[in-house]
């Protein structure tokens, strides 16, 4: 209902007389300025009436009631208070009135009022409407309304509840108290496996708490539970897919690790605790041995490449070994050396003896093969044929005899930790003295195809390079 202080505007006349009733104040203008105001029964002088030609405003200043119902929101914007504002004011500047061509002084009213009502009801929750009233109460002073020209004489707020705006209260003071409590939640669920034909069979247990009513995302705790599970399962359904039914730990630590941290914090609930079990049924368990033996054989295979590539490295590594040392003693036929060498390392020794028989077989080849041209060739000197063939001979008789024969520190390493007074030489064994005929031997062969090179200068002479 709007409240329309000016009452009467009109221009007085000469000799005209207005007259102000009570609760009423006329105002007169002259030339747009305010000239002086009248109070109820009091009229013009004669000279004002004789002058005349004044602007009369007439302003009802008697008291006003007004009731304003309006709806504010809560914290949260979630919720709504209900509440009747109960006025009684008056006109206390018409002057202000007049000037500012004011209609309705609800209007003021209600601009004055309602930004401040809505900034204090944004401080409270539903749940506190108490308070709430308390502070509407108190914001709505006579200094307000003072700035529109009217003067406050009463105000009373009433929370205008309705049914639903009770249930709500109620079901908030519901929350509140279990605030106070950890709630918990207990549901079961298939989880969806990286294989679609089967699934992962869970039990999930739930310990949680409201942290803020006005977060929830339901009105009513249990429908706040039902709305934590399915935001649970859902993580839980996206993590799950991620696995093989073979993989039942890996699953369990994942699902884990979805819950951690404060992820629900933002809807008003926390997840103190979690509990989940992860099973398959029979087929599910079934699939499981099988993917499991399948990845044991793989496993098995790459065991094997990687065993494969380390005996290949180690035989890199010894024929790098061969090439860097032990080649140049068998070059100069210093086989005690060698054989000191091979006692210190046996693990080396297989691999030497068939450097030792491969190096002979193909010096035998290129022999061979310069004998074969040379009994095709006409004009080859007896001389030449004479000592290719003895130097094939040779070769072979050497091939054929054992290498160890070459290398008899070897054998004698094997007793080094016995007394040579008390251990007889055995069969297999070298004496100190066969070692120095083995060397003798082996320089005096040296020494015969040293000979044998600087006597021929024939193309096809053949020497142990």
């Amino acid at each position: 209902m709007t409240h329309n202080p000016i009452v009467k505007q009109s221009v007085i006349g000469r000799f005209e007389q207005p007259t102000i009733e009570r609760n009423h104040t006329g105002y007169l203008y002259s030339r747009g300025q305010l000239y002086r105001k009248l109070l109820a029964g009091e009229g013009l002088t004669f000279g004002e009436r004789l002058k005349g030609g004044y602007q009369l405003y007439v302003i009802n200043d008697a008291p006003h009631e007004m009731r304003w119902d309006l709806r504010l929101p809560a914290e949260g914007r979630r919720d709504n208070f209900s509440i009747s504002v109960n006025l009684r004011y008056r006109v206390d500047s018409g002057k202000q009135m007049i000037e500012d061509d004011v209609h309705d002084t609800e209007r003021l009213v209600v601009r004055a009022l309602e930004t401040p009502l809505r900034k204090a009801a944004l401080q409270f929750p539903l749940i506190d409407f108490e308070l709430a009233e308390q502070e509407f109460e108190a914001l709505i002073t006579p200094a307000r309304l003072a700035e529109c020209g009217l003067a406050l004489m009463d105000a009373d707020v009433v929370m205008a509840f309705s049914d639903s705006d009770l249930q709500r209260i109620e079901a908030l003071q519901k929350l509140a108290r279990a605030m106070r409590y950890p709630q918990q939640i207990e549901y079961s669920a298939e989880f969806p496996s990286k294989e679609p034909a089967f699934k992962f069979h869970g039990n999930v247990l739930l310990n949680f708490k409201v942290l803020d009513p006005q977060r929830l995302p339901t009105d009513t705790l249990d429908e706040a539970a039902d709305w934590l599970w399915h935001q649970v399962r859902a993580k839980l359904r996206r993590e799950s897919r991620h696995f093989t039914v073979d993989h039942l730990v890996e699953v369990d630590d994942a699902m884990y690790a979805v819950l951690e941290g404060d992820i629900f914090s933002d809807h008003g609930l926390e997840i103190t605790s979690a509990e989940i079990e992860v099973d398959l049924d029979e087929m599910g368990y079934a699939h499981a041995v099988t993917l499991a033996a399948l990845r044991r054989e793989r496993m098995e295979e790459q065991e094997r490449k990687l065993l494969d590539e380390i005996k290949q490295d180690r035989d890199i590594s010894g024929q790098e070994r061969y090439l860097k040392f032990y080649a140049p003693l068998i070059e100069k036929g210093d086989w005690q050396l060698l054989a000191l060498a091979l006692a210190q390392n046996e693990q080396d020794i297989n691999q030497v003896l068939g450097y030792l028989d491969e190096r002979r077989r193909e010096k035998l080849g290129v022999q061979f093969k310069l004998l074969e041209i040379a009994m095709q060739k006409d004009g080859v000197g007896e001389d030449v044929m004479e000592q290719l063939f003895s130097s094939t001979a040779y070769d072979i008789a050497r091939t054929t005899d054992t290498i160890r024969t070459e290398l008899p520190l070897l054998e004698t390493s094997e007793d080094s930790g016995h007394d040579n007074n008390e251990s007889p030489v055995e069969e297999g064994e070298f004496s100190d003295s066969d070692v120095t005929a083995t060397r003798t031997k082996s320089e005096d062969e040296s020494e015969d195809d040293d000979a044998a090179e600087n006597t021929s200068s024939d193309p096809w002479d053949v020497t142990d390079e």
